[in-house]
């Protein structure tokens, strides 16, 4: 692969922002990637300052095993939904069949986000 700008030179790698081929000229080493010195240092600079954030935001690289929010909010529902139809089916005398079914279908989402959450390794 050739340089973007010139057309005489191997390149050394390509920039992370635009995907092109730069030379050792026109490469900027970010620490973390390539980019074109003279337009796409600061686009690099944000996409690894993008990359980071979401690397603290799911503890990539972390050994915490942590449950995400998203799983504690559907077992939480899954509680709310699930108490408060056994309560109003037993002081009602009658089957309150909406919110058991929502207590229900929350536990069901929140183990289905669980499992996934394990499977891809998260540790958020």
């Amino acid at each position: 692969m050739k340089c973007y700008s010139h057309n005489d030179r191997d390149a050394i790698g390509v920039c992370k922002a635009c995907s092109k081929g730069v030379c050792s000229e026109c490469a900027y080493d970010t620490g973390n990637g390539l980019a074109c010195k003279e337009t796409c240092i600061e686009e690099v600079q944000a996409i690894n300052e993008i990359i980071s954030r979401n690397r603290q935001m799911y503890s990539i690289g972390n050994t915490s095993n942590v449950l995400s929010s998203s799983v504690i909010m559907y077992f939480l529902f899954a509680v709310l939904f699930g108490g408060w139809g056994i309560y109003n089916s037993l002081t009602r005398g009658r089957l309150d069949a909406f919110t058991l079914l929502m207590g229900a279908g929350m536990l069901v989402v929140g183990i289905i986000a669980y499992t996934r959450q394990k499977k891809l390794k998260l540790q958020c």
